[in-house]
C-alpha cells in the first residue's frame, strides 16, 4: 500500500508540473499578444485595421507622450545606475 501511494503522489507531481508548464505558456502567449497590440498601436498599424483616419491626430499625439514617458524612464534608469 505504501508504493501505491508514492506512485499516487509521483503521479499528481508530474501533473502539476505539466500544467505549471501549460500555463507558464499561456502567460508567454499572452504577454507576445499584448507587445504584438502595444507595438501595432505605437507605430501606427492598429489605425490601418479600424480604417479610420480621423483617429490619427489623437493617435500621433498619444505615441509622442508615450515616447517622452519611455525617454524619461530611461534617463532615470540610467541617473540611478551612477
Amino acid at each position: 500500500m505504501h508504493g501505491k501511494d508514492q506512485n499516487a503522489a509521483a503521479v499528481d507531481a508530474y501533473q502539476i508540473e505539466v500544467e505549471t508548464a501549460a500555463l507558464l505558456r499561456a502567460a508567454e502567449d499572452l504577454l507576445s499578444l499584448s507587445r504584438s497590440l502595444k507595438e501595432a498601436w505605437l507605430f501606427g498599424r492598429l489605425r490601418d485595421m479600424t480604417g479610420d483616419d480621423r483617429l490619427l491626430p489623437a493617435v500621433e499625439r498619444d505615441a509622442v507622450a508615450v515616447g517622452a514617458m519611455v525617454q524619461r524612464l530611461l534617463r532615470w534608469e540610467e541617473r540611478e545606475k551612477l
